[in-house]
């Protein structure tokens, strides 16, 4: 990564099994996809993007697989051990203030969500 300001940061990644770095470039649409984070495990590359509120996955050569857009009152987080495992945090707006915040899960690369309940000690 280069650079201070999230358009202007250049990602550089080392492609499967290769010795030198690769520029990366996503995006979507033919729209460039700024990056803010990139997580990775044995598989997959996850990235996120708040300026596009849009995340992805990328497989082992790079080809992103799947890209996800989240609304603007959520934060998304990726599991550090399996980034198909993300964490969404919601603000709950009513109409003149905001309510609380929920947390739900993902298992599924960011397709459906499970509300984690409400039970859960803190």
């Amino acid at each position: 990564m280069d650079g201070t300001n999230t358009s202007e940061k250049i990602w550089y990644v080392l492609k499967n099994g290769e010795k030198s770095f690769i520029q990366l470039i996503p995006s979507y649409h033919d729209k460039p996809i700024h990056l803010d984070d990139l997580t990775a495990n044995e598989s997959t590359l996850f990235g996120i993007s708040r300026i596009n509120r849009t995340f992805f996955f990328a497989d082992r050569d790079l080809n992103i697989i799947s890209v996800k857009i989240y609304d603007k009152y959520s934060l998304i987080s990726p599991s550090v051990y399996d980034p198909t495992y993300i964490l969404k945090i919601t603000k709950n707006r009513g109409k003149k203030r905001w309510l609380g915040k929920q947390l739900f899960i993902s298992r599924d690369s960011g397709s459906t969500y499970q509300k984690i309940s409400d039970n859960v000690k803190k």
